[in-house]
């Protein structure tokens, strides 16, 4: 298996495993805030979405990521994430 079809394959079971694991969950379930430092299932499930954008269009293609070009106002989020420092970014406010 060459890198792309592994990488490819990888993406695919990480879908197939948010799928199964979101299934089902409500809005209000999904907006939920947990207490503590733990964001919302609709933010993670954000990141996840919007990280797999920037992997395989910025990092991979050397393009912008759909979300910043043609799915601009269209991905359901109003902002991307805040970028932090060496990868660590508070995302309390942008979470809620």
């Amino acid at each position: 298996m060459d890198a792309i079809a592994s990488i490819k394959e990888q993406l695919s079971f990480g879908r197939f495993i948010l799928k199964g694991t979101t299934e089902g969950t409500t809005q209000d379930q999904a907006h939920w805030m947990p207490a503590g430092n733990a964001h919302s299932i609709a933010a993670t499930y954000a990141h996840l979405i919007l990280s797999e954008d920037g992997l395989i269009n910025g990092m991979l293609q050397g393009k912008q990521p759909l979300a910043a070009t043609s799915w601009a106002g269209k991905t359901g989020v109003d902002s991307m994430p805040p970028q932090g420092s060496e990868g660590i970014a508070d995302w309390s406010e942008w979470s809620l």
